[in-house]
């Protein structure tokens, strides 16, 4: 339920050229800034899960829908217009439309969809952003 997904979301991510490095991530984003690693970079963590009330007595499916995020890691030590650039490039090739991205993947529970993209923070010429992507399954 949990760890197919993740692992579903990882083999779309390395298939993005885009990235060079991609990871699962539990921490806070200012360790992922300081983190050594080939950028740029995203990071697959999931945000949460919420579970519908049962529906009839003695079912055994929990319809859910969880939340995954991708903490994207970019560099650009030229400036920061040139950085914020880098990085909407690499939220577009994330947010593409399935096979390239990952809105629409099959999971094996269900499939992605994007709900929301923030700036996380920056530092050193480092940004990160963070894009979550919902997922229902059994509803």
């Amino acid at each position: 339920m949990f760890t197919t997904p993740l692992e579903n979301i990882l083999i779309a991510l390395a298939a993005i050229p885009n990235f060079k490095t991609v990871d699962a991530w539990m921490g806070d984003v200012k360790e992922l800034l300081d983190k050594v690693q080939k950028l740029p970079s995203a990071h697959v963590l999931m945000s949460g899960a919420d579970f519908d009330p049962p529906a009839t007595i003695g079912a055994t499916a929990a319809p859910s829908e969880t939340t995954w995020s991708i903490v994207i890691i970019s560099e650009s030590l030229r400036d920061r217009k040139t950085g914020l650039v880098e990085s909407l490039v690499l939220i577009e090739a994330l947010i593409a439309a399935a096979p390239a991205g990952l809105t629409r993947l099959n999971t094996g529970f269900g499939y992605l969809w994007p709900a929301s993209a923030q700036f996380l923070g920056a530092d050193g010429g480092k940004s990160a952003y963070g894009i979550k992507f919902s997922l229902e399954n059994g509803r």
